[in-house]
């Protein structure tokens, strides 16, 4: 982490300092803003990799902080601190070019892991300029405003890892949007897998994703490799994820708050990294109400959203 700059913009003394300490520690680059202002002036006199961000700050809302940077530096990267209670001011950070958010207080571990995510994911959007770059997709035919502004939002929801949950009538493009999110990606170059929910057996389930070892059932006569695994470090792509059962919606759940899942049959946990994107013909606010589909699930892959209008 010896080559990462970051400014760390934090109002509280203590907090400050002690993220300060531990990042220097690493060999970065640090320097503290105490407030908007100073964070504004960090970013116009020098170049930053990283922008740790609290959202309550005495000058200023945190959210228009970040997109004044983003507009003064738009390839750097920004990470949201937020408290438990704020939650909903991080998902719109996410939405407003947020690389990722971090809850208070923090796990320095697991912000140094974050930290080293968004620099490698730095490194790669300025490889390949996706802000830069306002030309169309060959396989997208568009005129409408409407659609020339989802086509402005899919470089932000490549930068981040959150989630992303496409919604629109069937054949709008639903799948094009994801192509293209993971095209654009610093995951491109690995395994873009597409999991149709509509189309597997609830009784399969489990296996065709986590995968299932020899014996886990009647059936199962030698070791599965499951499509999650053959993901790993790229994209799954859940279309139609309202039609998945509601036994598999706690087990996906648990893969996108812990990153890991276990192959049908085996007492061993595996660790994976991918990112998830979603989609549906559905309204699943509504599903949530009728109990088909669970409310916490549809927060966690609800982070960013696409809406695509009717042809």
């Amino acid at each position: 982490m010896s080559q990462i700059s970051m400014l760390i913009i934090e109002d509280d003394k203590a907090t400050s300092q002690i993220l300060n300490a531990h990042f220097e520690s690493k060999g970065m680059l640090t320097k503290v803003a105490r407030n908007g202002g100073e964070a504004l002036a960090a970013a116009e006199k020098d170049q930053y990799d990283i922008s740790l961000l609290d959202l309550v700050l005495p000058d200023m809302k945190g959210l228009d902080l970040l997109k004044k940077l983003k507009e003064i530096r738009p390839f750097h990267q920004v990470i949201v601190l937020t408290g438990v209670s704020k939650i909903d001011s991080a998902v719109q950070a996410i939405k407003a070019g947020a690389y990722d958010y971090i809850t208070k207080p923090c796990d320095l571990e697991k912000l140094s892991h974050v930290i080293q995510k968004a620099y490698e994911a730095n490194l790669y959007i300025r490889r390949k300029k996706a802000f830069e770059s306002t030309s169309m997709p060959e396989d997208f035919i568009a005129e409408s405003s409407r659609m020339k502004k989802i086509l402005q939002l899919i470089p932000n929801a490549a930068a981040t890892v959150s989630t992303v949950l496409i919604s629109g009538e069937s054949g709008t493009g639903k799948e094009l949007v994801a192509r293209e999110i993971h095209r654009l990606s610093e995951r491109s170059q690995e395994p873009f897998v597409v999991i149709n929910c509509s189309a597997i057996p609830e009784s399969l389930f489990e296996s065709e994703l986590f995968g299932h070892e020899k014996g886990a059932f009647t059936s199962a006569l030698e070791r599965k490799i499951g499509l999650f695994e053959i993901a790993n470090k790229g994209t799954v792509f859940l279309d139609e994820i309202s039609e998945m059962p509601h036994s598999m919606q706690v087990k996906l759940l648990r893969v996108l708050q812990f990153k890991e899942f276990r192959r049908v049959g085996s007492n061993t946990t595996m660790k994976t990294d991918i990112k998830i994107i979603t989609a549906t013909n559905k309204d699943i606010q509504k599903l949530v109400q009728e109990g088909s589909f669970r409310e916490d699930l549809f927060y966690r892959i609800h982070v960013l959203d696409i809406h695509i209008p009717p042809l």
